[in-house]
């Protein structure tokens, strides 16, 4: 296994590591909910990361015919990932904002989701290019 599977097998413990945070203070059915979802995903990624490397024997050079399909596997998956993220900073955001009165909550609102688009966007990016990094 070369240093960049291993940073990137790095990468998705980090993400575990921020989603045990972010998640324990939900109750315990969306906990469950969020780690089997992000488990099984996680899961599923690997598997087909896997695959996709032995498949085309990926390990020395790019092959030409695995960029399309290796590179649609990531981009989907990065979205599977960042969204549900995304949401569940809101979710949080919400939590903490529903308190305050009607005006103000009205308007952080609008301002979580704005921001939950732009961060999913660049969590999405960041995700394209430590898995798959830049196309050939």
């Amino acid at each position: 296994m070369d240093s960049l599977h291993v940073i990137r097998l790095i990468v998705l413990s980090g993400i575990w590591v921020v989603l045990f945070f972010l998640i324990r203070t939900l109750d315990k059915r969306l906990q469950y909910i969020f780690f089997i979802y992000f488990g099984m995903l996680t899961a599923v990624f690997i598997s087909g990361y896997i695959f996709y490397f032995v498949k085309y024997d990926m390990y020395a050079t790019p092959v030409p015919e695995a960029v399309y399909d290796f590179g649609s596997w990531v981009y989907t998956f990065s979205i599977f990932l960042t969204v549900p993220f995304v949401f569940l900073l809101v979710v949080i955001l919400y939590r903490f904002v529903k308190h305050f009165p009607t005006v103000q909550k009205v308007i952080l609102g609008i301002a979580a989701i704005i921001n939950g688009v732009i961060l999913s966007y660049i969590l999405g990016m960041i995700f394209m290019l430590i898995f798959y990094g830049f196309a050939p």
